[in-house]
């Protein structure tokens, strides 16, 4: 069996003259359920890490 740590986030972005968009990123990765907390913990900094980034480097991309 196998467990999953999940991350995600979402921005909402004024487009002016009362428009919007949202994004949203997100990732799941599965651990084997017997390892411990220490691991679960690097896991889930590593994929928020690259979330972050990812939202970022897409809100950049919608603001040009």
């Amino acid at each position: 069996m196998k467990d999953t740590v999940s991350y995600g986030l979402s921005r909402t972005l004024n487009m002016g003259d009362f428009e919007s968009t949202k994004l949203h990123v997100g990732v799941s990765m599965e651990v084997e359920d017997k390892v411990s907390k220490d691991e679960v913990e690097k896991v889930y900094k590593r994929i928020k890490s690259f979330v972050d980034e990812k939202i970022e480097e897409e809100e950049r991309k919608w603001k040009k």
